[in-house]
């Protein structure tokens, strides 16, 4: 039978049992993994420099994050371009625990042109931007598994993929 068709106290066997099925988690990671990308693309300037990675299981700062390169020819598309000295001699590597920005890494940069007030400024702008993408995405992920624990939000999922249920609330 259908969940809408089955009664209150069905229901709540169903979605208790599901909650505690592996298999309906793994349903939702893939879901997420597919909504994920879409979010990751409309938060994050130049989206496809980059690889994330994300565990809704253990929260934290380290529930969302994402790795890559920006150089010299992307640096304009970043909302801290505006503190780049030397556009053609710049690259930005973020590593899972680290940033490191090189001002020289083509050995033609200006690197005079960066007091150390300007590479700090800089640094901490980098990681501000870096640091509100992983809270968006961490938010986000959490939002939608948070929502994944929700009747109502399991009740049209299963409506919608027309689930079949047994009088016992077992999945069919």
């Amino acid at each position: 039978m259908l969940f809408d068709e089955l009664t209150d106290e069905q229901k709540d066997k169903v979605i208790d049992k599901l909650w505690s099925d592996e298999d309906y988690w793994y349903l939702v990671n893939d879901l997420l993994s597919e909504d994920i990308e879409e979010e990751f693309k409309s938060v994050c300037e130049d989206a496809s420099n980059f690889e994330y990675d994300y565990s809704y299981l253990t929260g934290g700062e380290n529930g969302f994050f994402f790795t890559g390169k920006i150089d010299y020819s992307d640096i304009d598309d970043f909302p801290f371009a505006n503190l780049v000295k030397d556009k053609d001699g710049i690259e930005i590597i973020i590593s899972r625990y680290e940033i490191d920005i090189d001002v020289d890494i083509d050995g033609e940069g200006d690197v005079d042109a960066y007091s150390d007030e300007d590479y700090d400024k800089l640094m901490e702008a980098v990681q501000n931007w870096h640091d509100d993408i992983c809270d968006k995405m961490f938010n986000f992920v959490q939002s939608y598994v948070d929502g994944c624990y929700d009747k109502k939000y399991f009740g049209d999922f299963a409506m919608a993929n027309e689930y079949q249920f047994d009088e016992n609330g077992n999945w069919l």
